[in-house]
């Protein structure tokens, strides 16, 4: 059961999201309140967060020397971790009758712009950190999803301290060639924005998915039927607009229409705020399961699904603190 929700808000100079920097501060102390964007489209990927009533000393940090942000969020008696890694893109402090809040506008790490090889880093993990740890980390920064699966080496530290700066390709790279594969006989490769982590077989995968009902965190569930994708693109050919072909024309098989209808299952639901839900992350949905009326007859949702696009809302002070999701239905 989730209980006392947790918020971690860090900011600061450092270059990689993980915290053995010096140049951080912790402004968790604060009432804080966020909005997390995160897609399969890393362009897309932000955030806002608003500081309420924070002291001077935050103001002029944040805006003189803030940098880089890494906010985590989650539940006491669950897991709390990295819901977003960026850069500050605009801080603005106003004030709001009595009180001032300092609003944060991010970008994640990559920026709104950035392609992936063009990425630089400064990686530092100290040797009591675990491989799943460094490479979420890792791909936190980058804004890419992990799929590691549940290897048992995963929970074991890597046994000796990782430092390297320059690309992230050098920086992965480095990593897989001097502690994955000498120590742990495990290999990694990038493919449609995943790291993915293959077994020592160099050939399988395993796949993560989260089991998602009324009682393990679902909130809201529904099934969306989307036929604005379906836009038919008949090109500039006027013999396919209404009133303008001439029926005694059989039209040739070059000139069907461009797309096929896409009629793939798309669902979106909410659920409480948890580091797990991520773009590319398997879902096996099952909404028949409880008491709420998203259970009844045809609203129920039953399948597996990948996530495209989440959102995170919450905030220390009370109201929602709930992510979320939008997803397609896959086979696996």
């Amino acid at each position: 059961m989730a209980f006392g929700r947790v918020i971690h808000l860090y900011v600061g100079k450092f270059a990689v999201g993980n915290l053995t920097s010096q140049n951080s501060k912790d402004f968790s102390q604060f009432d804080i309140e966020f909005e997390v964007t995160r897609s399969i489209e890393w362009y897309d990927n932000e955030a806002t967060i608003t500081i309420y009533n924070p002291s001077p000393e935050a103001i002029n940090f944040i805006m003189s020397e803030g940098n880089s942000v890494l906010l985590q969020a989650g539940y006491e008696d669950e897991t709390v971790g990295n819901i977003f890694v960026g850069q500050i893109g605009m801080a603005v402090p106003r004030r709001v009758g009595s009180d001032v809040e300092l609003v944060i506008t991010c970008v994640s790490a990559r920026g709104t712009f950035y392609q992936l090889a063009r990425l630089n880093c400064a990686i530092q993990f100290d040797s009591s950190a675990t491989v799943k740890k460094c490479l979420q980390e890792l791909c936190d920064y980058a804004g890419t999803a992990l799929r590691a699966g549940n290897q048992k080496e995963l929970s074991q530290p890597i046994g000796t301290e990782f430092c390297i700066s320059g690309t992230f390709k050098q920086a992965v790279c480095s990593f897989r060639d001097n502690i994955l594969i000498p120590k742990f006989g495990l290999h990694l490769y990038f493919d449609n924005n995943e790291m993915i982590v293959v077994n020592s077989d160099e050939k399988s995968i395993e796949v993560e998915e989260i089991t998602l009902d009324f009682k393990s965190g679902l909130l809201q569930a529904k099934e969306i039927r989307d036929e604005s994708l379906n836009k038919v693109n008949f090109a500039d050919d006027p013999s396919y607009y209404l009133f303008s072909q001439n029926e005694a024309d059989e039209p040739s098989q070059q000139k069907k229409p461009s797309k096929e209808i896409d009629r793939t299952r798309k669902i979106h639901f909410t659920a409480l705020i948890s580091p797990k839900y991520a773009p590319n992350v398997f879902v096996r949905m099952d909404s028949s399961k409880g008491d709420s009326y998203d259970s009844v007859g045809s609203m129920a949702i039953k399948g597996d699904f990948i996530i495209t696009e989440c959102t995170f809302r919450g905030s220390n002070m009370g109201s929602d603190f709930t992510v979320e999701c939008d997803a397609r239905e896959v086979n696996w």
